[in-house]
């Protein structure tokens, strides 16, 4: 509630800052993506921008669907923070 947007203007206190990496990472994601698509040898893909920003596209070469698991990043065991069911199966 400290930042203010105001059409195209953004207004924050002094020490206040934005990290904007997120957007950096899906931006680059979707600009990888496209070169991808346009490549007619490419059925499939996954993506992954460190760790945190990951996109899966078609399948894989065997037809099998994409495994991605999501870890808890406070947990220095690497125990999963959940499950992700992709196309009914669930990982």
């Amino acid at each position: 509630d400290k930042v203010t947007l105001d059409g195209n203007k953004v207004t924050m206190p002094e020490g206040v800052t934005l990290d904007l990496g997120a957007a950096g990472k899906g931006i680059g994601c979707d600009a990888a993506k496209k070169v991808l698509d346009a490549d007619k040898n490419v059925s499939g893909m996954i993506l992954n921008l460190g760790g945190s920003s990951v996109m899966s596209y078609g399948s894989k070469p065997d037809g099998s669907a994409w495994q991605v698991a999501v870890t808890d990043p406070r947990d220095t065991e690497g125990d999963y923070l959940g499950v992700v069911t992709l196309n009914g199966t669930e990982f």
